[in-house]
């Protein structure tokens, strides 16, 4: 092999092992506390014994570091939908105040 030849073949495995390491970089929100809008995502499970699978229920509401305040209401879908589709922010004053 000449000099020139493993120069070439040096080069080429640096850039290889440059483009891997920037190809291994995490997206952004990924990484814990790197979100940039609040988010709550909310867990619905099957209730367990000794619960009554027909009447109990179990939620968990998990939110990131950028959530300040969350509000939940518990009321029929179609009752919300109606009061949602009437006025939309006094439903957001409803749930807000109660």
């Amino acid at each position: 092999m000449t000099l020139n030849m493993k120069k070439y073949i040096f080069a080429s495995f640096a850039a290889l092992l440059g483009l891997s390491l920037v190809a291994c970089e995490e997206e952004a929100g990924k990484a814990p506390g790197s979100d940039s809008n609040p988010v709550v995502t909310v867990y619905k499970y099957e209730a367990e014994q000794p619960y009554n699978s027909d009447n109990d229920a179990r939620i968990r509401f998990v939110a990131n570091n950028k959530v300040s305040e969350a509000y939940y209401v518990v009321e029929k879908t179609a009752d919300v939908k109606d009061k949602i589709a009437n006025n939309d922010e006094a439903f957001i004053s409803h749930v807000i105040s109660d």
